[in-house]
């Protein structure tokens, strides 16, 4: 599941592009977050980000590109992301994260019909 399906993410993003700091906005982001899921594989992130550098090739500047990527790649590793947590991207990273973890602030009703969501999706 990604944040798209969860109401309380959904709403996060629809702020996301008013507080980033950069070109970056999240919807492209979140687009290919958890792309690609597989239970049985440890490179989901990974995968997601190659998805996602693949498509959105020749749609927008490669700098762009590549901070996408880091930031599908940082809801895996997010020490290993690479931004300076005062820079631009940074910041929008770290707001990508928020949004990506948002479910874990919810109430347990709302975590719970989450859960049974994505059980139905995998």
């Amino acid at each position: 599941m990604t944040c798209a399906t969860s109401r309380r993410c959904s709403a996060s993003q629809t702020l996301a592009p008013a507080r980033s700091r950069t070109a970056t906005r999240s919807k492209p982001r979140s687009g290919f977050h958890d792309a690609i899921y597989d239970t049985r594989r440890s490179d989901n992130e990974e995968r997601s980000a190659a998805l996602a550098m693949a498509r959105l090739t020749g749609t927008t500047d490669e700098g762009r590109i590549a901070r996408i990527a880091a930031m599908i790649r940082a809801t895996c590793r997010p020490r290993d992301a690479g931004f300076s947590p005062t820079a631009a991207a940074g910041h929008d990273c770290a707001l990508f994260l928020d949004m990506d973890l948002a479910i874990l602030g919810s109430t347990a009703a709302d975590f719970d019909a989450y859960e049974a969501a994505v059980r139905a999706r995998i």
